[in-house]
């Protein structure tokens, strides 16, 4: 942890410190954390970050070490991923992929993956998280056995 001189000034923030600490504790939950602790150190409220660094609400600078569970590989705040995200918010902010619908970026990226992959991977799909490609792969086993008429059992 690095202090710094101040603490941040948050766009979206309306509430002091210790109104944030006081509303987190009475109305969120935290995956993976002792209850009875948080509830009497409080939260490190993560206001920003940048490349490699996090800073709290207080202004003090960590090193995110996690990158953000995994999902911030590149930093955060990289501005070509912000001018991207930009672009394709301004564009097309969502679009899901259900009954025959696409987006030229799924396309684009769908290709892309394809040409570095294994020959025996021929098609992409998308998905939010873990959990959710866990069940895409168990629904895609019953589809391949239900198209061809093997018997699987399906809780």
């Amino acid at each position: 942890m690095v202090p710094s001189d101040s603490a941040i000034e948050y766009p979206c923030m309306t509430d002091s410190h210790d109104e944030l600490v006081h509303s987190d504790a009475n109305y969120s939950l935290h995956p993976y954390t002792d209850l009875a602790a948080h509830q009497q150190k409080g939260p490190l409220i993560i206001a920003r970050g940048e490349g490699i660094y996090v800073w709290d609400d207080l202004g003090n600078r960590y090193i995110e070490g996690l990158s953000g569970l995994w999902c911030t590989g590149l930093g955060y705040s990289e501005p070509r991923l912000v001018e991207a995200a930009h672009r394709q918010l301004q564009t097309l902010p969502f679009a899901h992929s259900f009954s025959h619908r696409v987006t030229v970026p799924t396309i684009e990226l769908s290709k892309k993956l394809l040409a570095t992959a294994p020959d025996k991977l021929s098609r992409a799909y998308f998905v939010n998280s873990g959990s959710e490609a866990v069940d895409t792969a168990v629904k895609f086993v019953w589809y391949y056995n239900n198209a061809n008429s093997n018997s699987v059992n399906r809780p």
